[in-house]
């Protein structure tokens, strides 16, 4: 992995909870495809984007699963390429 990507653990705990009735998603996703290490499989989907601008920082994850997508193709793009300065090699999707 990038020598300047941290892999952080929060302590504040996330959950996933099931709601009916939610339309499917659409929109546009960020597929990974190299440069995190083996713990990461291309086609992994980035799942968390958070921009702490007091920090001058990004948390974000990739997971199997599509969980999430950007509304506009220009906020995927501006994430793949945050990505690509770290030498994460990401793919822009769209979805639905």
């Amino acid at each position: 992995m990038n020598k300047n990507v941290e892999e952080v653990v929060l302590p504040i705990p996330s959950f996933r909870v099931p709601i009916e009735g939610m339309p499917p998603l659409r929109g546009w996703a960020v597929k990974y495809v190299s440069g995190m290490g083996p713990d990461y499989k291309p086609g992994y989907w980035l799942s968390r984007w958070h921009i702490n601008a007091a920090e001058h920082e990004v948390l974000f994850t990739f997971e199997a699963a599509l969980h999430m997508c950007f509304n506009q193709e220009p906020g995927a793009v501006a994430a793949a390429e945050a990505l690509r300065k770290y030498d994460i090699e990401t793919e822009v999707v769209k979805i639905g």
